[in-house]
């Protein structure tokens, strides 16, 4: 009895196990791709749409006629 018992608890085991790596490998894993796709996805745009706008607003607290500190007048 007490062998069966051990041989079963041991199936569950197993059993439980497949059911967690399948899981992981049929859902876990496309979501995870999914994500870093989206992710470059906005990191491009961000990258695109960063350079013409730095240097087009002025730092904050500073008013839109005046230089940076330490930027060269012109």
């Amino acid at each position: 009895m007490m062998k069966e018992d051990n041989r079963n608890l041991l199936l569950a085991i197993v059993m439980s196990v497949v059911v967690l790596l399948g899981w992981q490998f049929f859902y876990g894993v496309p979501q995870m791709e999914k994500q870093k796709q989206i992710a470059q996805q906005n990191q491009q745009t961000q990258t695109q749409s960063a350079p013409g706008a730095s240097g087009s607003t002025p730092a904050p607290g500073q008013p839109a006629g005046s230089a940076a500190p330490g930027a060269a007048a012109a």
